[in-house]
């Protein structure tokens, strides 16, 4: 039985507004329309249209759609254009699909974050409460004052479902949510910068704990700014943690936050700031920084930014080659039994090109001649 909240999902997903489509399949955006609302079916030749046009399969549009009660935390400017925040949301509902589904076979990490403030907690939470979690987080994974090396390695192990994945958008960096008890991370790729990357992963862990028992209403009473303020507070806490830094340097120049960087792996703009916060330098000093930061065209791209390979996720690489390798499965099976593309697979499970790809051509049996 066609489900009509697959079609806007999978139109989300690839970013098309119901006219494109319409035009696209040849019908009129007013049957799109109706079809999603579920007052109309499509007819089988307009189904075989869409899956074609939208690069699923058939059988996926009958699939029951799970329940997602989360709330969807953006790392977005408030002009982003609301398809790529619909694109960045599919995404993820792709990618919560793909991983229930092989999670039958594969034992995941177990979830090993600190528990979440309750409502009340949350809605009048303070930044040194904030300090406190990020700090009870790094004990947690026994950081003690050390940097940590891999951030998107250590929440994969941690239980944190994470992908990457393209949105189009110079004003999104990704989005968050539990799901069924699990929390999921999208990063956007648009941006591929090694210090970015990792301050948007500790960021959205942040929204994952601090703002975890917050309703879409109490957000809003909060507000989008101070939401986003808390989660890039825990973030610098997280990276940069206050006993290490206070320790650094007695005069806080740019040539020392050069160094900095490439040991906290904290962009400059990142350690100026988290500076500033912690008391060890002033207003003044911190205009004068970023005066000097400005002069130095640092704001479209740092020193060092090329030369640290992005972090990226290995943990859905590793199950479905575990799966591939001893589990008995062909590529084929990955496919049929998550009802999703080899190119789907390949860009949210973060394979290589090709991994998947092909697995529609049937084996060819191999004949030798006799002379």
């Amino acid at each position: 039985m066609f489900k009509p909240e697959r079609l806007v999902l999978a139109r989300s997903a690839r970013r098309i507004n119901q006219e494109e489509l319409a035009n696209k399949i040849g019908y009129s955006p007013s049957m799109i329309s109706r079809w999603e609302s579920g007052s109309n079916l499509p007819p089988a030749e307009a189904l075989v249209k869409i899956s074609k046009e939208l690069n699923m399969s058939e059988r996926w549009f009958s699939l029951k759609l799970p329940e997602y009660k989360g709330v969807y935390q953006f790392r977005s400017l408030k002009k982003t254009d609301i398809s790529a925040r619909y694109k960045a949301k599919a995404r993820l509902a792709f990618f919560y699909e793909i991983t229930k589904t092989l999670e039958q076979w594969v034992d995941y990490p177990k979830l090993n974050i600190v528990q979440s403030p309750n409502k009340i907690e949350a809605v009048n939470i303070t930044y040194k409460r904030i300090e406190e979690l990020a700090e009870e987080q790094r004990k947690l994974w026994k950081l003690g004052r050390r940097p940590i090396k891999n951030l998107t390695r250590l929440l994969e192990s941690s239980g944190v479902m994470i992908t990457k994945d393209w949105l189009n958008s110079d004003d999104m960096d990704g989005v968050s949510t539990w799901i069924n008890d699990r929390p999921y991370i999208l990063v956007a790729k648009d941006k591929n910068n090694y210090f970015r990357n990792r301050f948007d992963n500790a960021h959205e862990l942040g929204h994952i704990i601090l703002h975890k028992n917050l309703s879409d209403k109490d957000c809003e009473s909060i507000g989008h700014k101070e939401i986003e303020q808390q989660a890039n507070h825990f973030a610098s806490c997280l990276l940069m943690p206050s006993a290490s830094l206070s320790l650094s340097y007695r005069n806080i120049t740019l040539e020392n936050l050069l160094i900095e960087k490439r040991y906290w792996g904290s962009s400059v703009a990142a350690l100026i700031m988290r500076n500033h916060s912690l008391g060890l330098i002033d207003d003044d000093h911190k205009t004068r920084l970023f005066r000097n930061y400005s002069y130095r065209k640092w704001r479209y791209g740092e020193p060092y930014d090329d030369d640290f390979e992005v972090e990226k996720p290995e943990l859905m690489y590793n199950t479905i080659k575990l799966l591939l390798s001893e589990g008995g499965f062909q590529k084929e099976d990955i496919i049929d039994r998550t009802f999703y593309s080899a190119e789907d697979l390949e860009e949210l499970c973060i394979l290589p090109m090709g991994m998947l790809g092909n697995s529609d051509i049937q084996r060819r049996q191999k004949l030798r001649l006799l002379i």
